[in-house]
């Protein structure tokens, strides 16, 4: 028998079939050197011992079960307790552990006075029972959201974390299972979320009572100032590929120039160390956190990411980190709290026994207002869909909680529909799935599976931020060198109206550096640093001035060499309001002639020089 357990093991945490392999092995060749009587005896044995295993996991289902319904009973009295007098007046669910309810009081008192109704319950011990209460609960109210108050870390969570197998993603490397709070939203088990949901992932009542703080202080206390309006992005490289990398950057590009309405200001920084959009490598996460400490409506990272860091820059003489738990203590925003969205692996593992990088940002005091991120290793194609969904979301439709926006952006990614621009994009980013995925024909569950991945850390209700709309055209015959061109509007109300003429967002304005191996020098590093400034200008000139409420004409002069596409924002700020819009334009040189209208795929190949000047 000795030769036997010489044979090879299975690499480890790979796959189930190599395992098996060799244990098949193994039993063919201990069949070989057993004798006859031997094997009937342990066979008879095996038998029995299957006999009683069978037994024993049958009476340890039916304990399970019965403690389930014991408990269940328990929550369900207690939760009477705790709902409004009349059944079928709720709209939000509470899930909160005794300990913590009298600190959630002030939140709960907030939000009834904007018109929700709240029914509080304790917590439950296992995924099970809790997911047995909250459906019952369903079906008495018309229950619309769901809020997760406490972290499910630990060996006594307060809140429980349920668990599901992996279809797909574990051919990228992840687990085998999936933590999700979904299938608490999920009342009629069909895969999707019925309701609007969020985990506030606190330990303490202190750290819930200063979260309530800062929820109440960004829907009322935020400053009316250019913060709303910004949105700025870090992306690492994905390292799958020349080809699919390129393309992978064009379809950001194509959904931040065209998706995000004209009026907002976007930033990228990016973390491959020859484009003119990444900084000095050596600076990139203190220019990343000022990113975020500059104050935005969303702060969103693309790229690769672990539960306690992100993705490093890579150049040929060193790695240079992007952000890790440490570097979260440097948050700050010196206006407004950003939403953060994470499309990148395991950032919010809120199982973890270490607090993951999504919760540890959330709970900081100055950090972000709410975090959108994943549990396990992501792909790239459900992630574009879900980021495609967020975009039509925030600026498509009038979804008015966060919460609502994520759980529609989740079913708009199973279930595609809307304008056709929308239609065109998505099979852009599915047609992306041959290119990165390790299993391209299993698509629909790889999208089922991230419906599970992503979850809302923070509260579900906190209110959608969006300005008021502020309509703005160009008069096409104005639109020359040199010229005056005149820019109507309507304003909402009066204010102070600032109007600014933008490259457009796939230009810059200089020719950019040619970023070669002799850059990095200490010297070197400095001018890719002011490459990358460079790159980040895009206002042309501004123009400020008094508006009343009404329709109104104004002039901007334009620079006598300046043609091709352009962005014209307008943001109107008064005491207690701010309005925001754009419009596109093309300034009409002699060396620019009127494009043909094309589609998002027919775009892409009109974008592999993403420095070309302007």
């Amino acid at each position: 028998m000795r030769d036997v357990w010489k044979m090879p093991r299975a690499e480890s945490g790979r796959t189930v079939g190599r395992e098996s392999l060799n244990l098949a092995q193994f039993g063919k060749a201990w069949r070989m050197r057993t004798p006859l009587s031997t094997m009937i005896v342990t066979t008879a044995g095996r038998q029995m011992s299957r006999v009683l295993s069978n037994l024993w996991t049958a009476l340890l289902v039916l304990a399970v079960l019965y403690l389930g319904e014991r408990s269940l009973q328990a929550r369900q009295a207690s939760f009477t307790q705790t709902a409004p007098d009349e059944l079928g007046q709720t709209d939000t669910l509470v899930v909160c552990p005794r300990e913590l309810q009298a600190d959630l009081q002030r939140w709960i008192d907030y939000r009834e006075s904007q018109g929700h109704r709240l029914a509080v319950v304790d917590s439950a011990p296992s995924a099970f029972a809790l997911k047995q209460l909250i459906r019952e609960r369903a079906r008495q109210d018309q229950i619309k959201n769901l809020v997760l108050v406490g972290t499910a870390r630990g060996p006594k969570p307060l809140v429980p974390v349920d668990f599901r197998l992996a279809q797909v993603n574990f051919f990228f490397g992840s687990e085998l299972d999936i933590a999700t709070d979904n299938s608490y939203a999920d009342i009629d088990q069909d895969g999707l979320p019925d309701l609007a949901l969020g985990r506030i992932p606190v330990s303490t009542p202190t750290e819930l009572r200063q979260y309530i703080d800062r929820v109440i202080a960004y829907e009322l206390d935020q400053p009316q100032t250019t913060w709303r309006r910004r949105i700025n992005v870090v992306a690492g490289v994905g390292g799958f590929g020349g080809v699919a990398d390129k393309t992978i950057e064009n379809t950001v590009k194509i959904l931040l120039g065209e998706h995000v309405p004209p009026g907002y200001d976007v930033s990228v920084t990016y973390g491959s160390w020859t484009s003119p959009y990444c900084p000095d490598p050596r600076q990139f996460s203190r220019v990343s956190l000022e990113r975020f400490n500059e104050g935005c409506l969303f702060w969103v990272y693309v790229g690769h990411g672990s539960r306690h860091r992100l993705d490093t820059i890579r150049t040929p003489h060193g790695r240079y980190p992007v952000m890790d738990l440490p570097l979260t203590s440097l948050v700050a925003p010196r206006e407004g709290r950003p939403i953060a969205l994470f499309l990148a692996c395991h950032t919010g593992a809120f199982d973890d026994p270490r607090t993951s990088l999504a919760e540890t940002l959330l709970l900081r005091d100055k950090g972000p207002i709410a975090v959108i991120s994943g549990t396990r290793v992501t792909m790239p194609t459900a992630m574009g869909l879900l980021a495609l969904g967020l975009l039509d979301q925030q600026f498509g439709s009038d979804t008015d909680t966060v919460g609502e926006m994520l759980r529609q952006a989740k079913l708009q990614m199973l279930r595609p529909g809307g304008s056709v621009e929308l239609a065109e994009v998505r099979e852009m980013i599915v047609g992306l799935n041959f290119l990165l995925s390790p299993r391209p024909d299993m698509l629909g569950q790889e999208l089922s599976e991230h419906v599970h991945l992503f979850h809302l850390l923070g509260d579900p209700l906190l209110r959608v931020q969006r300005p008021a709309p502020l309509e703005l055209s160009l008069n096409a015959g104005t639109m020359l060198p040199g010229g005056l061109l005149e820019v109507r509007g309507s304003a909402p109300f009066a204010g102070e109206l600032s109007l600014e003429l933008c490259y457009s967002r796939d230009r810059i304005r200089e020719r950019p550096l040619v970023r070669d191996r002799s850059k990095l020098t200490p010297a070197g590093m400095l001018e890719l640093q002011a490459d990358y400034e460079q790159a980040q200008d895009e206002i042309c000139l501004q123009r400020k001035v008094r508006v009343e409420a009404g329709n109104f004409i104004q002039e901007l002069k334009l620079p006598a060499d300046l043609e091709g596409a352009v962005i014209v924002r307008g943001f109107l700020k008064a005491e207690q309001a701010i309005a925001v819009g754009g419009v596109r334009g093309e300034i009409m040189g002699p060396s620019v002639r009127p494009s043909a209208e094309t589609s998002p795929a027919e775009r892409l190949g009109d974008r592999d020089d993403p420095s070309r000047s302007k």
